[in-house]
């Protein structure tokens, strides 16, 4: 009788453990189920957030350039003068933002605007 209970019992403690491992394994699937949820969720809340100080200096630099470049266009005295503040604004700006290649158009502009106002020491400082 002994070794007719054999099977039984093994049966049994497969069955024990095939369980045991499907709860197992439910409960990892859960938890990776919820752990990709929460990163598409995030992921989708950096897609929309609203831009980074970084992009809106450099949106505000471009913005306060094109100003610069129309006032020198103008290129009276005064719309050059105008001209130089936007450019030293702007300038700043792109500087915070980390634009290095923007930063050194301006300063070329900058100069070159200084220059048409026959501030050639400071156009030289710059």
């Amino acid at each position: 009788t002994g070794e007719a209970s054999m099977p039984s019992q093994t049966i049994r403690a497969f069955g024990e453990q095939s369980r045991t491992f499907g709860r197992r394994t439910f409960r990892r699937f859960a938890v990776l189920l919820a752990v990709l949820l929460l990163l598409t969720a995030t992921l989708a809340a950096f897609a929309y957030a609203a831009p980074s100080p970084q992009k809106n200096n450099q949106s505000a630099a471009r913005k306060t350039f094109d100003e610069g470049e129309r006032l020198r266009r103008q290129a009276t005295p005064d719309s050059l003068r105008g001209a130089v503040e936007k450019y030293e604004e702007s300038l700043r700006l792109w500087h915070e933002s980390g634009d290095r290649a923007s930063e050194t158009a301006a300063l070329a502009t900058l100069g070159l605007t200084l220059q048409l106002l026959h501030q050639h020491e400071k156009a030289i400082e710059v």
